[in-house]
């Protein structure tokens, strides 16, 4: 379960992430990582995830092309 709610909790963020890039037209490549960067950040503050729970930075270029 608790690996779950990671799963879910940073889909959302990359939706409200995905939202705000929308509302602003940035579809810049460095911005949006830039963004995935403070929310992957905050996450990590407040649920205090191992750095081992983050996305490596294929990953990250996988959730950035696949958008």
């Amino acid at each position: 379960m608790k690996g779950y709610k990671k799963i879910l909790l940073i889909s959302l963020l990359i939706m409200i992430i995905l939202i705000i890039n929308n509302f602003l037209q940035i579809f810049n490549l460095f911005t949006y990582s830039f963004f995935l960067f403070i929310a992957f950040f905050i996450v990590k503050k407040l649920m205090g995830f191992d750095y081992d729970d983050f996305p490596d930075k294929k990953e990250i270029m996988i959730i950035v092309g696949s958008s």
